[in-house]
């Protein structure tokens, strides 16, 4: 049996100076998908030796933008890498306002990347291969 290998490439606030926006990556299976995506976290994946290519889904847990702030950058870089699609699943809200971040990344690329988008409610559940999502509500200051 193979083992899951979690990579947590920030656990900060929005802003800290020393510690990088909310971002973990899980690889397991064949699959890496990340979980929220903070603006540092193409870097960080960089260091641990992911690229824009090898990340097949973000699962958002909510909206803010710090958690999601990376994923312009990301869409932009596949978008002319020749990459498969990019899974966007989370909070309703969340991916609508990822997919919308993405479409303005992809305007400004000249390039193109199938941008899937999977909104989750309490209780729904997404799957990437052998790893599962399962999404419950949390008590913030947006929807998550």
């Amino acid at each position: 049996m193979s083992c899951a290998t979690l990579y947590v490439l920030g656990a900060g606030a929005a802003y800290h100076p020393w510690r990088n926006q909310a971002s973990l990556l899980i690889e397991y299976g064949g699959y890496v998908a990340a979980v929220d995506f903070g603006c540092s976290s193409l870097p960080v994946a960089a260091r641990a030796g992911f690229g824009p290519e090898d990340i097949d889904a973000v699962v958002l847990t909510h909206g803010h933008y710090d958690h999601l702030c990376g994923l312009p950058h990301l869409v932009f870089l596949r978008s002319f890498r020749g990459s498969k699609g990019l899974v966007i699943a989370g909070e309703a809200s969340a991916v609508g306002l990822a997919s919308e971040l993405g479409r303005l990344a992809l305007s400004s690329s000249g390039g193109s990347l199938d941008l899937k988008r999977v909104s989750l409610a309490p209780g729904g559940s997404y799957r990437l291969g052998g790893i599962s999502f399962e999404a419950f509500e949390a008590s913030h200051t947006v929807p998550a």
